[in-house]
């Protein structure tokens, strides 16, 4: 792989890496994020909120926790047109 490989996750990968730092998910995501970019879409982004946001999860994580996650990946999220970039857990 190369520098410039893409990696889209649906937002039930993405969720499970956020709450499960040593899960598949989580290593699926820190290798793709190691090898290329991660990219993702408004509607993604719009449902991690939604899913991330819901009080079942406070146990997981917390709320500050998750809106950090949310402002990085935010900065990647596109309707539109796809940009790539590196959006990491920690």
């Amino acid at each position: 792989m190369t520098d410039s490989s893409l990696f889209v996750f649906d937002t039930n990968t993405l969720v499970s890496a956020v709450l499960f730092p040593n899960s598949k998910p989580a290593q699926a995501l820190q290798k793709a994020q190691s090898n290329g970019f991660l990219v993702c879409s408004d509607a993604t982004y719009t449902e991690l909120n939604e899913v991330l946001m819901r009080p079942k999860f406070d146990k997981y994580i917390k709320p500050r926790e998750s809106s950090a996650i949310l402002s990085s990946l935010q900065e990647c999220s596109a309707l539109d047109r796809y940009r790539s970039c590196h959006y990491r857990l920690s």
